[in-house]
């Protein structure tokens, strides 16, 4: 991983969502800083594609379907064949949103992902934690050079005081605390 990038598990907010951030330091003297972070929900595979499943149906109108059958040279009546069409061509979870969380792993014998939840400058859900996966003194520091050094030319942070992380260790400890 680049040296100059750190991704880090905060903890799980709140509103139940697993917080990771992204700590960017600049590689030359005149590149910025930048701290941004995003949001996560455990999902199972199985409910992600029921999910996706359930979106194509109610996505594909009639019009929809018309335009697919003269593009596509179908012959589609009703939304849930074509977005059977949809899954099958385009894979089974097309439309489903994992893009900030891409990991995927087994856990008490099913299979998870992380449906996005948000993205981007969400600093306030450093307060919005109900379990850590760092320590306080951490936090705190990230919050200070968040304020203080965000986007500003040449700030660095020193990468050394993050902990090293077992990622899958502390999602399947995510899970197993949010399945509470």
């Amino acid at each position: 991983m680049d040296k100059q990038l750190k991704k880090i598990l905060i903890g799980i907010t709140k509103d139940n969502e697993i917080l990771e951030l992204e700590i960017k330091n600049p590689k030359r003297k005149k590149d910025y800083f930048s701290i941004s972070g995003n949001t996560a929900r455990p999902i199972t595979r199985m409910r992600a594609k029921k999910q996706t499943k359930e979106f194509w149906e109610d996505y594909l109108g009639n019009d929809e379907i018309q335009e697919m059958n003269e593009r596509m040279g179908t012959k589609f009546r009703s939304p849930k064949q074509a977005g059977k069409y949809v899954r099958d061509v385009d894979g089974e979870l097309h439309g489903f949103d994992n893009s900030t969380m891409t990991d995927e792993l087994r856990f008490k014998g099913k299979d998870w992902l992380f449906e996005s939840s948000s993205a981007g400058q969400i600093r306030d859900e450093l307060g919005n934690l109900k379990k850590t996966f760092v320590k306080q003194k951490v936090i705190d520091k990230i919050k200070r050079s968040w304020d203080a050094d965000h986007l500003k030319i040449g700030k660095r942070m020193d990468m050394r005081m993050f902990p090293r992380q077992n990622r899958e260790k502390l999602l399947k400890k995510a899970i197993r605390e949010m399945m509470k």
